[in-house]
């Protein structure tokens, strides 16, 4: 994480953000992010006219939200998020329009309060979906340094270790994309509304053992003298005779 507190992730697009009384502060200012975004669409389609709809309640739901946490306290995620929206707001106001200076005051107070807020952890569900990211990262990150070797034609592998590197480098790719969603998702959700974990994240990763194996540095080319050995270079792997002799060695790569 950055020295400001944790990046959030990509946010969800419309289709994906939970219903309003679901949402937490984040995924609240999403959805109005997704509103500005779909003002900009000559013809939206329907589910888009119907989040531009849920605009008006949206913001009465992050007024009451943000007092509510500007008294209890702010992560790391949803302080800078709240200031750029309140900032966003007070730019919009037009000078001499009814109601303009009151809206402005109300404004700069509630972005004060952000600003003096308390700092707090992130809610439990957050931490959970961020352990589950971190734990996936650096399993995918192992595998993916062995792959990368193969790939590179730094490395000789067995046509099994190698079968095996590319499925565990696929399975991890799927889990760290999947805690990643879940991520997403939690961001956007109130503790009580809270996304289920998949079943990805649920149960053992195949990949996982791998993984740990090259943490140890135990990866590496098991083949008899009779069994062919391969390296990267490509996507495709040319096949070669035999390790027996050096002529035996050929890497992979695009058929010639």
């Amino acid at each position: 994480p950055a020295a400001d507190g944790p990046r959030p992730p990509p946010w969800p697009m419309a289709s994906e953000l939970p219903g309003i009384d679901e949402s937490s502060l984040c995924g609240l200012l999403t959805r109005l992010e997704q509103v500005e975004h779909i003002r900009g669409i000559v013809r939206p389609d329907e589910s888009q006219d119907a989040i531009l709809a849920t605009e008006a309640e949206a913001k009465k739901k992050v007024a009451e939200e943000l007092g509510r946490l500007i008294a209890e306290g702010l992560t790391s995620v949803e302080r800078p998020r709240a200031k750029a929206f309140l900032e966003a707001q007070l730019k919009s106001i037009e000078p001499g329009t009814k109601g303009a200076e009151v809206r402005r005051t109300k404004l700069q107070e509630m972005l004060s309060g952000v600003n003096t807020a308390a700092n707090i952890e992130e809610p439990m569900h957050v931490q959970q979906a961020r352990r589950d990211v971190a734990r996936a990262e650096k399993e995918y990150a192992l595998v993916h340094k062995e792959y990368e070797k193969w790939d590179k034609g730094k490395k000789m592998l067995g046509v099994d270790e190698l079968n095996k590197l590319k499925r565990s480098h696929e399975d991890l790719q799927k889990r760290l994309d999947a805690a990643n969603a879940l991520l997403e998702a939690q961001l956007c959700r109130r503790i009580d509304r809270a996304a289920a974990r998949p079943e990805a994240l649920s149960r053992p990763s195949p990949g996982a053992a791998f993984a740990a194996a090259a943490g140890r540095g135990k990866v590496a080319a098991k083949a008899s003298p009779s069994v062919s050995l391969v390296h990267g270079g490509g996507p495709a792997v040319r096949p070669v005779a035999s390790a027996a002799s050096a002529s035996s060695r050929a890497g992979g790569g695009y058929p010639a």
